[in-house]
């Protein structure tokens, strides 16, 4: 699902911030992100160090709390209750953060 909402952010003109969860080193870009990337719409954004190769469970929640901590607004698509994205939810309110979600209600403009 990830994907394919990238996909689709990147027909668009807004900017689009993309934060893998391991060094951005030796990364392959797809060609579908190089244009977005020369308008200057596509920042690569990546806490982690050269020697970080592979997405790790410990990695991707470092990224998701950090990408939730730069962010005015949290919208989660969907979270297994008592699971890791439920849990970074509740942490993100703590922060007095929106956390929006498909059954809070939230509006979608065309």
């Amino acid at each position: 699902m990830e994907k394919e909402v990238l996909r689709l952010l990147l027909r668009g003109t807004q900017p689009v911030v993309v934060c893998p969860g391991r060094g951005l080193e030796g990364m392959r870009i797809p060609r579908d992100w190089r244009g977005p990337m020369e308008e200057g719409r596509l920042l690569l954004l990546s806490p982690f160090e050269a020697r970080h190769r592979r997405v790790t469970a410990a990695l991707a929640a470092f990224r998701n709390e950090l990408v939730a901590a730069l962010a005015d607004k949290v919208f989660i698509t969907y979270a297994e209750p008592g699971g890791n994205i439920a849990a970074l939810a509740e942490k993100v309110k703590g922060w007095g953060k929106p956390v929006l979600d498909f059954e809070s209600g939230m509006k979608f403009k065309n």
